[in-house]
């Protein structure tokens, strides 16, 4: 009847979490469905999450650039893209959010793609946080 997505290296989920991510999921339906019409769920937060069609083309394509200007193989380019689109969707996050993360995704592709014929960049770049 339901299904709860996990991790394809780890296809299974503890009782207690899976419980706890079904009854939120419940939940934030719920309040959606009915938030300014039922007496019990105030009308304080808005919960509109849906991005815009448009607005999630150009998110998507945004970070369909990051990706591609990132240094490593297509299969590395392709996982950090899969995992930023599947994460920022998953979190329902709202019109500005992902207007402020296109900005974000754009600067930093700018920067990545100034740095692509910089070899003392490649030598001397993070890969690792501290």
């Amino acid at each position: 009847m339901t299904t709860l997505p996990t991790w394809e290296g780890y296809p299974i989920a503890n009782l207690s979490h899976s419980i706890n991510a079904y009854l939120y999921q419940l939940h934030s339906d719920r309040v959606q469905v009915n938030q300014g019409t039922d007496a019990g769920i105030p009308e304080i937060v808005p919960m509109e999450s849906v991005v815009p069609p448009k607005l999630r083309e150009t998110f998507i394509e945004a970070v369909n650039q990051f990706s591609l200007s990132i240094p490593g193989n297509q299969e590395r380019a392709d996982s950090i893209k899969n995992s930023l689109i599947r994460m920022a969707m998953m979190a329902s996050p709202t019109s500005d959010e992902i207007t402020r993360l296109i900005g974000g995704l754009i600067d930093a592709t700018t920067a990545l793609q100034y740095t692509h014929d910089n070899d003392d960049w490649r030598k001397n770049r993070r890969r690792r946080i501290e």
